[in-house]
């Protein structure tokens, strides 16, 4: 689905939350984008959900990923640290 109005007429609804995160909030809050433009109010909310989600998990991915590195380097220090006393 596209929008129909705006300045992103004609651009796909689901990439409107990764190209434009305050308009795409300013938007959903508005009554008039309810009422007038449901079934783009409808898609928007899903896409925006879905970015929201998909940021998420890319954040945690990326902060678990660091929290492994730590502990692999905090490992690898301790097990040298035995090595050397032992």
């Amino acid at each position: 689905m596209e929008f129909s109005f705006g300045k992103y007429k004609g651009t796909p609804v689901y990439i409107i939350p990764e190209i434009d995160c305050s308009y795409t909030a300013w938007l959903l809050r508005q009554p008039f984008f309810k009422q007038a433009y449901f079934k783009e109010y409808g898609e928007l909310t899903r896409a925006s959900e879905s970015y929201v989600t998909r940021t998420i998990d890319v954040t945690l991915e990326a902060v678990l990923s660091s929290i492994v590195d730590v502990l692999y380097i905090e490992l690898s220090i301790e097990a040298d640290f035995v090595n050397l006393k032992g």
